[in-house]
């Protein structure tokens, strides 16, 4: 019997076929939504949080047509044509159709899509020790000094003293009923079931008004129109940091969502649009799998700060320091000019899509359809206002 002996000789992976280890920083939406789109990619993904599962506070909406169209299911309420409320109380329509979410579903629907995918669970504090690509979701303190604007909002889910709006109704912008001094203020408002969800908001300000200031003008507001508020079931105080220089992230960290900047600096909507930027990001990474974690994130943050999305933030951005400028007249009448122009450019301006040429058409029209005042007031404004040249310059030394 003849002896044959075989060689074995092990057979390495090449570094462009392993799978990248990328730590997730977050579990908040646009923590997990990454996490998800890169697991789903192939790319083995610890998610850090000190509480990855504990439920989320804040309450969200979007414009339906840019609803990422897996979100779908987790729609709590519609509103087909929701109204806006000048500052003489004419009621208009809007025709664009808005959703609110339900905030324990969206949460629900994102885990089980991560966990789904393979991403990796773990408590931790959310900081980036590990050697890899980081991507750091955990959000924007208003307390980090890197704001230049906030919106603020006091929000309550309650009955009224009478009914107000009937069911499955929406009220996007009440402009009238307040004569208070400071920050400029609006009332968002929905019949959802037997309650209503009533929230004053400051639109973008560079000052910070308290809750108590906001329930009070809510108050007021609502006796204006004859009403009061009855038994309160839950309360909501939001605050949103806006504005300044976005934050793209350094070295081996890119930062993701509310943490790089995303929040939309003249609208506070951000959701929406990160999600829809997830993939775009993911697809990126998974494409330059086995390059070295520092190249991959000088990759990645350019992806996510192109060209279009620089020059559309600093328009954005530009505009929200005129608007934290005006009082509260100026506000309604530059609010009754904009809500009155296409619907769905409108939405897609607010929810932070929009293109730069639309966004430059949007601007012009509202600018030429706006009254002699707000627009010597606008003109004023502008004149004051020193449009950002952070963008660039941020840029440039991140990739250095």
């Amino acid at each position: 019997m003849q002896t044959v002996f075989i060689q074995c000789t092990r057979l390495e992976m090449a570094d462009n076929d392993r799978p990248q280890a990328i730590t997730v920083l977050g579990a908040g939406p646009a923590g997990l939504a990454i996490a998800a789109e890169l697991a789903e990619r192939g790319q083995r993904v610890t998610l850090r949080a000190p509480a990855p599962r504990a439920p989320w506070a804040a309450s969200y909406g979007a414009f339906e047509p840019l609803l990422p169209s897996e979100l779908q299911s987790v729609v709590s309420f519609r509103f087909p044509r929701p109204s806006w409320i000048d500052r003489t109380g004419r009621v208009s329509e809007l025709d664009v159709s808005y959703v609110r979410l339900d905030t324990e579903r969206l949460q629900a629907l994102l885990l089980a899509r991560a966990e789904r995918a393979g991403v990796h669970l773990e408590v931790g504090a959310g900081r980036n020790d590990a050697d890899g690509l980081t991507i750091a979701a955990t959000g924007r303190s208003p307390e980090s000094g890197s704001s230049t604007q906030y919106q603020t909002a006091y929000g309550v889910w309650a009955r009224l003293s009478a009914d107000w709006l009937e069911p499955g109704r929406m009220i996007f912008m009440d402009l009238g009923g307040s004569e208070a001094s400071g920050p400029p203020s609006f009332l968002y408002a929905t019949r959802e079931g037997k309650l209503h969800f009533l929230q004053e908001t400051v639109l973008v300000s560079d000052a910070r008004p308290s809750f108590a200031e906001l329930e009070h003008r809510l108050r007021r507001r609502l006796q204006s129109r004859g009403l009061a508020l009855g038994p309160i079931e839950r309360e909501e105080r939001c605050l949103i940091a806006m504005g300044g220089p976005p934050r793209p992230g350094r070295g081996p960290v890119v930062h993701f969502g509310a943490t790089a900047g995303l929040t939309h600096p003249a609208t506070g909507y951000h959701l929406a649009h990160c999600l829809r930027l997830a993939p775009l990001l993911a697809e990126t990474i998974a494409r330059a799998q086995g390059e070295s974690p520092l190249r991959l994130a000088e990759r990645a943050r350019k992806t996510l700060w192109s060209s279009e999305r620089k020059l559309r933030y600093r328009l954005f951005d530009y505009g929200a320091r005129i608007l934290a400028r005006l009082d509260q007249d100026g506000l309604g009448r530059f609010m009754e000019n904009f809500l009155t122009s296409d619907g769905e450019a409108m939405a897609s301006f607010v929810d932070g899509g929009l293109s730069v040429p639309r966004t430059l058409a949007l601007m012009g029209r509202t600018f030429r359809h706006a009254d002699p005042q707000i627009r010597r007031q606008l003109l004023g404004l502008a004149a004051q206002t020193t449009p950002q040249r952070h963008l660039s310059s941020t840029s440039q030394r991140t990739h250095s």
